[in-house]
């Protein structure tokens, strides 16, 4: 069977904005520059990267005093401010301010971060966050706080669903996402209901993209289940969908685990959706032989991920506990991400066939940071 992802599909649908698109990565990279400029603002608050000093990993690790897991994420974070100019790496393991640099002042960081926002209105709510985050980031590298406050304050989810849900990225993504399952819906037998499996759903980013255009669709009969490893987020997707759409169901699934082993049954999805997550895995060979058991033979595979380390994700969420789980080959250097040929190549291992990307089809001139990656269960 070809996988309808085609130039037209990608057209047609007119709240897919690829002007909107741009606009927004180029503000992302601008507050990336801030976050960075910031970032080497805290580093200098514990007594690091004076002019003309050099400094070995083991005494920016002693000043800084993180926990051994978030050794991996200090390395990034290094490699980061090298890339980005703000200081040297005078060699292996030295590190120097860069010439050009000085004491990051924070009055001009916040008067930078007020330009920012005054030509990005859009990019407050990510903004907001990454500013919360990096005023907590030496307190959650040492253990003294949680990163989950920080994301969850007084347990509430609206800081985050303001950036998973309403920025321009994730509406264009999740949208291009949605359009497609109802596109592979209708090419499927429909003699018995189509059941569509959503893996680590979390706030309903997707969910709430795909669940109207189903609703829609009276001729098709839809049993949607909507999971994720944390019970707070099931308990999410039940409070904020079940009353609206009543081919919902909710239920816990941790797709690192055998699924028949938490009571899912085989080859009994026709699509599945994992959207931003299966990065966060630890063996991704594993994972995608958990998914292949579930779906049908003919079904699909519908994959939303990042294909590209990003300075923005590497900040304002390294600090979370699953970001380095991973302990496969596959990933991207510095980031839990897979690129795009890589998510082909491993698919392709586990036995998918039919591999289809949505990055190849798009505007050149929209830089590769998301893709959406579809596969078929052929046996």
């Amino acid at each position: 069977m070809t996988i309808p992802i085609t130039n037209q599909a990608l057209k047609s649908n007119p709240l897919l904005e690829k002007e909107n698109l741009l606009v927004y990565q180029k503000a992302c990279t601008a507050l990336e520059e801030w976050g960075s400029q910031y970032l080497l603002k805290i580093f200098q608050g514990k007594n690091l990267f004076s002019p003309g000093i050099s400094y070995n990993i083991q005494q920016i690790r002693s000043q800084l005093e993180p926990l051994p897991f978030y050794f991996q994420l200090l390395d990034s974070l290094l490699e980061m401010l090298h890339r980005r100019k703000l200081i040297n790496i005078a060699s292996q393991n030295i590190y120097q301010l860069s010439p050009a640099q000085s004491h990051a002042s924070p009055i001009l960081l916040d008067n930078q971060k007020q330009l920012l926002i005054e030509k990005y209105p859009f990019l407050v709510p990510e903004t907001s966050f990454l500013e919360r985050v990096l005023k907590a980031y030496l307190s959650i590298l040492t253990g003294r706080e949680n990163f989950l406050n920080i994301m969850f304050p007084a347990g509430r989810f609206d800081h985050i669903e303001a950036i998973y849900k309403k920025n321009i990225d994730s509406i264009y993504y999740n949208k291009l996402l949605a359009k497609l399952v109802i596109t592979l819906l209708l090419k499927l037998p429909s003699d018995t209901p189509l059941k569509i499996l959503e893996i680590g759903a979390g706030i309903g980013a997707t969910t709430e993209q795909v669940l109207p255009l189903i609703a829609d669709r009276k001729e098709l009969s839809i049993i949607y289940h909507y999971t994720d490893i944390s019970k707070v987020f099931v308990n999410y997707g039940k409070k904020n969908y079940y009353d609206r759409y009543p081919f919902l169901v909710c239920d816990p699934l941790n797709i690192e685990i055998t699924p028949t082993m938490q009571g899912f049954n085989l080859e009994e999805y026709d699509v599945i959706i994992a959207s931003n997550v299966l990065h966060a895995t630890k063996d991704i060979l594993t994972t995608l032989h958990h998914i292949k058991l579930l779906i049908k033979s003919g079904g699909f595979l519908i994959l939303n991920e990042s294909t590209s380390k990003r300075d923005f994700s590497t900040l304002a969420f390294g600090l979370a506990t699953g970001w380095w789980a991973s302990k496969d080959a596959w990933r991207i250097p510095g980031s839990p991400f897979i690129s795009a040929e890589n998510w082909t190549t491993v698919l392709a291992i586990t036995g998918f066939k039919n591999i289809s990307s949505s990055i190849n089809l798009l505007n050149s001139d929209i830089n590769g940071y998301q893709d959406i990656i579809i596969a078929i269960n052929e046996k």
